[in-house]
């Protein structure tokens, strides 16, 4: 009974977040067609802008003894992409040519592994597919089946695809990191982003008491979780002394930073 009164709570808490994730976020969806050894991909051969990405025809993946073969429903891009894609990461996240971006997914099983217990095919999974592997802007993804999590009956696939990446970084931020404790006062500068936006949702969690800093018509836009503090800025920084605080998460940076810690 506990651990399912938890999980009502995190969906009630996280849900309005994720949703407003997936309003916000750009999304990939291909058709599924089975059969022929190959599937329809969008690839890079080589760094650069936006025209170097290609449609076209891929090897179909086939899963090692711990892998699942995902049917992509729905794929989210994130700023990661692009800077991968550009070749700003290629020293630090060097890709192996040609190459599938994407590494948010959301889809269903059509196959696993001699070694994968926790899927069969048919289910709806959705994940984070580690950097270096072939992504997620496919018909069809390969991934560990530990990258992997039931999709909640409360999301649609849209939904779960806008979450990885983002909540990932949010989870680091708040519970990794930050280490946020119950009681704790957390202050999230760019509160009415994505990232910012699942950290309230987290804090939330944590019992702490929470504070959202934004511009004032960003924040009149969020949909926050129930019981954060409104903290306005101005287009610089902040608008007025910041609150005292146990964490101050910044997803912003420059100015807004600088002011906030002074």
């Amino acid at each position: 009974m506990e651990m399912r009164h938890d999980t009502t709570r995190r969906c009630r808490v996280c849900r309005p977040a994720v949703q407003r994730l997936a309003a916000n976020a750009c999304l990939l969806r291909l058709r599924c067609q089975r059969g022929g050894g190959a599937m329809k991909a969008v690839r890079i051969h080589a760094y650069g802008e936006p025209e170097v990405l290609r449609f076209e025809e891929a090897p179909d993946p086939t899963p090692g003894p711990d892998e699942v073969v995902v049917d992509v429903r729905a794929a989210g891009i994130n700023p990661l992409d692009w800077k991968i894609r550009s070749g700003a990461l290629a020293g630090l996240m060097p890709l192996p040519l040609p190459a599938i971006l994407g590494w948010d997914i959301a889809g269903v099983v059509a196959s696993t592994g001699a070694a994968a217990a926790d899927f069969r095919p048919g289910d709806a999974v959705f994940g984070m597919i580690p950097i270096g592997r072939p992504g997620a802007y496919a018909e069809r993804a390969i991934l560990p089946e530990s990258a992997l999590a039931a999709l909640p009956q409360e999301l649609t696939p849209t939904e779960a695809a806008a979450v990885p990446v983002v909540g990932l970084a949010a989870h680091q931020l708040v519970n990794g990191l930050g280490d946020l404790r119950s009681g704790q006062t957390a202050l999230v500068l760019g509160a009415a982003g994505n990232v910012g936006r699942l950290c309230l949702a987290l804090a939330a969690l944590r019992d702490a008491h929470v504070w959202a800093a934004a511009t004032a018509r960003d924040l009149e836009q969020a949909d926050l979780p129930a019981g954060v503090r409104q903290f306005a800025t101005d287009e610089d920084g902040l608008d007025t002394a910041s609150p005292s605080v146990d964490l101050l998460i910044d997803t912003v940076g420059g100015p807004l930073l600088e002011r906030a810690i002074a």
